[in-house]
């Protein structure tokens, strides 16, 4: 199948570029969020080499293509991103390094500062009930209020998984599930009692680095773009009658076995080397970090 040529003219027939609004990679469907549902040609769609069936649900026209879903999503993902473009290829090509990668950041943190904000709001009106002795540190109305404030920041492996995935263009779901191992349970308990011994942990009797990656950033961010090549591989040799199971499976196992081992602890040594540059700066003038970020943002 010449997925970009199936794609091309499953665009045409749901009425053009232009007609779609959203599209997600929806399992075995491409889910179209379309402006006007009836521009678009159902026995055209329908009679398209490889696509299956076709179905609207939900205000989505869904096209059921199987387990080549994935390979057509990417050629009309290409396709679509040709309009975005054409509109900014002129702002692209006038960034710099430093603007294009300020320009990644803010795509990966922007969707998560709802969560950033309500976790940080609910923080401060606890922080007050208890200057007003409306409640005390050591009852259980503080602690519950307490840890509703904690999970934003605590979870934020998993919501930056999510967003970060979508920069990198891979899968937003297996990234908030890279970011939910790294928070695992077992995973926490192991490293706290490795640390409380005094002793190492090994996996496969390769040394496994003791850090906790609660409310940390980099290492999610480094593992989802490994993760977006991983998941490129595993579409390329997967069988296609077991590509849909094999896909997720692989880029889930090479993924956190990696970060588990490499690139986690590289993010958060990272981290770590981030935090104190910007407490220093913080020390060496408040005016450094804003004049810096304005300065390389200009455009």
């Amino acid at each position: 199948m010449n997925y970009k040529e199936t794609g091309q003219k499953i665009l045409d027939a749901v009425g053009g570029k232009e007609k779609v609004q959203n599209l997600v990679n929806c399992a075995k469907r491409l889910c179209f969020t379309l402006a006007d549902d009836s521009k678009a040609d159902d026995e055209a769609v329908q009679a398209i080499d490889g696509v299956v069936s076709l179905a609207k649900s939900g205000g989505q026209y869904q096209v059921v293509v199987g387990s080549d879903v994935p390979n057509v999503y990417r050629a009309l993902e290409g396709l679509l991103d040709l309009d975005e473009v054409s509109k900014e290829s002129s702002e692209k090509q006038d960034r710099t390094p430093l603007q294009s990668f300020l320009a990644l950041i803010s795509g990966i943190f922007t969707p998560i500062l709802p969560v950033i904000t309500a976790a940080g709001m609910i923080k401060a009106v606890l922080s007050l009930l208890v200057v007003f002795k409306v409640v005390a540190v050591d009852d259980v109305n503080y602690q519950v209020l307490n840890f509703i404030g904690d999970a934003g920041f605590y979870f934020l492996p998993v919501f930056l998984g999510a967003s970060a995935a979508r920069q990198f263009k891979t899968n937003a779901q297996l990234g908030m599930l890279i970011g939910a191992i790294l928070l695992h349970p077992t995973f926490t308990q192991i490293v706290t009692t490795a640390k409380e011994s005094g002793h190492g942990v090994s996996f496969f009797s390769i040394p496994l680095t003791l850090t906790s990656y609660s409310s940390t950033v980099i290492p999610v961010i480094l593992a989802v773009w490994f993760m977006s090549y991983v998941e490129r591989f595993a579409i390329k040799i997967s069988p296609k009658a077991v590509k849909f199971f094999l896909v997720p499976m692989i880029t889930t196992l090479i993924t956190a076995i990696v970060t588990l081992l490499i690139l986690g602890p590289i993010g958060a040594v990272i981290g770590n080397w981030l935090g104190d540059f910007f407490k220093w700066l913080e020390n060496f003038g408040p005016w450094v970090v804003p004049t810096i970020v304005g300065a390389t943002s200009s455009r």
